[in-house]
This record gives C-alpha cells, sequence and structure tokens, in this order.
C-alpha cells in the first residue's frame, strides 16, 4: 500500500468517524426517543377496584408543555445537524477520492472557498445547539441560562 492510498483511507475514515456517525447516532436516537413517548402514550394502567385489579390503556395521556418543546427541539437539531454536516462529508468524499491531476487556479480556488464554507456550517452545527436551546426553548433553558449568569456573576463579585 502507497502512501497516497494510506492518505485517502484514513480520510475517508476521518469522514465516517467525524461526519456521518455522529449524524446517524442523532437520528436512531431521535427516533428512540419518539418511540418512547408514543409508548408512554398507550402505557398500561392498573385501576384498582375493590379487592379487583383491571388493567386499562391510557388514552387521556397528554404529553406536557415542556416535554413537547424539548421533542420538537431535538427533531428539529437533527435535522439541521445533517444538513449542516452533509455537505462537508461530500466535500471530503470528493477530495479523497478525486483524481490527483493538476486543476487550474480557478477550479482549486472554487474548492477552497466552497471547503471553506462547508467548515464553516460544521462549526455553526456546533454552536447550534446552544441558540436552538436558548431561543426555542422556552422558559425552561432561558430561566436556566439567567442562573447560571447570575450565579457567574455573584462568584466573580465576591
Amino acid at each position: 500500500m502507497d502512501n497516497d492510498e494510506l492518505i485517502k483511507r484514513l480520510d475517508y475514515l476521518s469522514e465516517q468517524l467525524n461526519l456521518i456517525l455522529p449524524s446517524i447516532l442523532m437520528i436512531i436516537f431521535a427516533i428512540l426517543i419518539v418511540s418512547n413517548i408514543r409508548l408512554l402514550r398507550m402505557q398500561i394502567q392498573t385501576v384498582s377496584l375493590a379487592a379487583l385489579i383491571i388493567p386499562r390503556r391510557t388514552k387521556q395521556f397528554k404529553m406536557k408543555k415542556n416535554d413537547h418543546q424539548l421533542l420538537r427541539m431535538l427533531l428539529v437539531q437533527v435535522f439541521l445537524l445533517v444538513i449542516f454536516c452533509i455537505p462537508q462529508a461530500i466535500q471530503k468524499f470528493y477530495i479523497t477520492f478525486r483524481s490527483s491531476k493538476t486543476y487550474s487556479e480557478y477550479e482549486d480556488a472554487i474548492n477552497r472557498f466552497l471547503y471553506n464554507i462547508e467548515v464553516l456550517l460544521a462549526f455553526i452545527a456546533s454552536g447550534m445547539p446552544f441558540y436552538l436551546y436558548t431561543l426555542s426553548g422556552g422558559v425552561v433553558f432561558r430561566k436556566a441560562l439567567m442562573d447560571l449568569i447570575v450565579m457567574v456573576y455573584k462568584k466573580m463579585k465576591c
């Protein structure tokens, strides 16, 4: 195995571990969370009637407002993570398996420009949960953020 082939394989492995695997894991866990919430809706409860225990299905299960917001934020986060990381995976795949012929300065400039945009999108994906939770997370996350800011301010003041 020559050096170029080894570099291509390492790049491909890096792409799989850093870009595609986290997206797939996020999708899997999001599906598991959604299915768990659906199971909670159909959870079997027992009602005691004198000494007799009768199982019944609860169809009146309502998701709490916070649970609904968390589920919506999870789905939005998974969607945005995939959207922001897929272009970098495609670019990495293209760079790894394109021919090694020399390109014109114009083509190289376009490739560098696209690569920089994709890296920027990956950085946005890394910071996205903070903005997603604080801006659209409702009162829960904003209150937690404000409590954290107040606590840090008090510790720095003392």
